[in-house]
């Protein structure tokens, strides 16, 4: 079998950030990483990934101890980020910042399969996955139902 190569990214674009916070599972065996971010210091992170036709959406919980939140539930606020890398593929990932304990969520978060087949409401934020992959991010006010078309 052969190693997949790692790709450099060119291009890090935030495609949504708005006032939508959260609660999410955070699986227990969701992946530590570390990457150098600012003067400050590394930006650490626990990351795991909701499965789509065609690859993953990866989710990244940012935190100075990030892996507090494995196997645990999380409050918190939301950007979705299009990564571009040096050969012109593109990819949506998610970014988590847990809130302090106690903040309660206002959207719901999910990663759709069929996102072609999601009906747009007022309310809604649907960022469609690039090509090839094939779904969606949703961010729906808490209580909507997301609904798929017939």
């Amino acid at each position: 079998m052969l190693a997949q190569r790692k790709m450099l990214t060119v291009k890090r674009e935030v495609v949504w950030s708005g006032d939508a916070i959260v609660s999410i599972a955070v699986p227990h065996d969701a992946e530590w990483g570390r990457a150098p971010q600012t003067p400050e210091g590394d930006l650490r992170y626990v990351k795991f990934a909701q499965m789509v036709q065609g690859g993953a959406v990866h989710l990244f919980v940012h935190h100075p101890n990030p892996g507090r939140f494995r196997g645990g539930r999380i409050t918190a606020s939301v950007e979705v980020v299009e990564k571009t890398l040096a050969d012109g593929r593109r990819y949506l990932h998610v970014n988590l910042f847990p809130k302090k304990e106690g903040a309660r969520a206002t959207h719901r978060l999910a990663v759709m399969t069929r996102a072609r087949e999601v009906v747009r409401q007022d309310g809604f934020i649907i960022q469609d996955t690039p090509w090839p992959l094939q779904g969606a991010i949703v961010i729906a006010p808490l209580g909507a139902k997301i609904h798929l078309r017939s």
